[in-house]
């Protein structure tokens, strides 16, 4: 079983170093040059503060930060550019918000994202939990467009809504009121409409930069198994026994409910994947101290497995990709009889086994998005440990199939 372990997980490693997926886009340096290259795009949740491009498929892979740059795109839907801001970083959470009203801005250098470029210009911020939202018209510099919750009193919670007066003085137009802002969100959705529509009350036309692939964040699949298992029981006291099942094959049958994140190009991943597994072993050995006959030893039992994992996909090209699996599985058993007779049929012990749980490693290949492949270690585990003087060490190698249904 060693054997097996060792060669999941240095398949994952290499898998690991494999994948660097570039995309065709440009830099621009601080002496305003620009550069056709290939981009990393790894789909950034958070501003990145440093990108890995190269010139060429075949060149070296060179970092550029954003002290570096000016400004980088990937194709017509992203574009970073590179600015010095002063930036509010007070907390959204509701264990850390601040008391005053009043924005605390730090002055920063950082890589904004483009959402809309016309008769004023859109930006967007985010770094974990905060998300900003900046802009820039023709006659002023980049600013940050001003959100903010604070506690008024220890139990009320209030808003600094500022932005909108600030998108009242900036865009000047007969479609863009009071009345059209005080509803305003402070939201991608909501901004990008006002900016939208101060670009078309100017005439002016405008570019949107927005990449979100088409994405099927929920998928369902159907996963048969084949199952490798080894099985152990031992009694502590005297006389001692140890009985070895040995290793066996078993079945099993599972549905999967995977949810995909979305960013980082769908990379991680939860998923939950109920199961029904079935095990059926016998095991004759000999023994001096029962009558000096033979043990035999039963063990069946059907269980339900409930994995609970989390997911990373390594990308091998637009249909094909590796993916590794750490699971928490939840084992519920829902029949059982583990059996220990003299070769007389007398009755040595019974057990019913016991719920469970275990950890799983899993390695494995998708195609299309559609049929996959997973080897998976279920570590060992006690399934009698309501004995005191009994225990077992089980654990499971599995090959599992699986058909994606949507």
């Amino acid at each position: 079983m060693k054997v097996y372990i060792t060669f999941l997980f240095s398949l994952f490693f290499f898998s690991v170093q494999a994948q660097i997926n570039f995309e065709k886009g440009y830099i621009i340096d601080n002496e305003g040059q620009k550069t056709e290259c290939l981009i990393r795009n790894v789909d950034w949740e958070s501003n990145p503060d440093k990108i890995d491009y190269k010139l060429s498929e075949q060149s070296e892979v060179m970092v550029a930060s954003v002290d570096d740059l000016k400004a980088f795109g990937i194709g017509q839907s992203i574009k970073f550019i590179s600015a010095t801001v002063e930036i509010d970083r007070s907390s959204d959470r509701i264990d850390k918000l601040s008391q005053t009203r009043v924005a605390s801005f730090n002055k920063e250098k950082l890589f904004l994202k483009v959402l809309l470029e016309g008769e004023a210009n859109l930006y967007y911020y985010h770094d974990f939990n905060l998300s900003r939202f900046f802009f820039k018209t023709r006659d002023t510099d980049i600013s940050q467009l001003v959100y903010k919750q604070y506690k008024q009193t220890p139990t009320k919670i209030a808003e600094n809504n500022r932005f909108r007066q600030q998108l009242l003085n900036a865009l000047k137009c007969e479609s863009i009121s009071e009345d059209t802002l005080k509803d305003l969100d402070y939201s991608q959705g909501d901004l990008l409409r006002i900016f939208k529509q101060y670009s078309d009350c100017k005439n002016q036309s405008y570019n949107i930069y927005e990449y979100r692939e088409k994405r099927d964040l929920i998928n369902l699949s159907i996963r048969p198994r084949l199952n490798f298992n080894t099985l152990e029981i031992s009694r502590s006291t005297f006389p001692t026994v140890d009985i070895d099942f040995g290793s066996n094959l078993s079945y099993g049958l599972g549905a999967e409910l995977e949810i995909l994140l979305p960013f980082n190009k769908n990379k991680w991943a939860f998923a939950v994947e109920p199961t029904l597994q079935f095990y059926s072993n016998e095991s004759r050995q000999n023994s001096i101290i029962f009558s000096g006959g033979e043990i035999l030893s039963s063990a069946e039992y059907t269980s339900l497995e409930v994995p609970i994992k989390a997911r990373h996909y390594l990308f091998l090209n637009d249909n094909s990709k590796l993916f590794f699996n750490v699971s928490y599985i939840l084992d519920f058993t829902l029949d059982s009889t583990i059996e220990i007779l003299r070769n007389d049929g007398s009755v040595i012990n019974n057990f019913e086994r016991d719920s469970s749980n275990a950890i799983g490693l899993g390695i494995g290949f998708k195609q299309n998005d559609k049929y996959s492949v997973e080897f998976r270690y279920r570590t060992n585990s006690n399934s009698i440990s309501q004995s005191i003087n009994w225990s077992s060490d089980y654990s499971m190698l599995s090959m599992i199939l699986g058909y994606t249904l949507f």
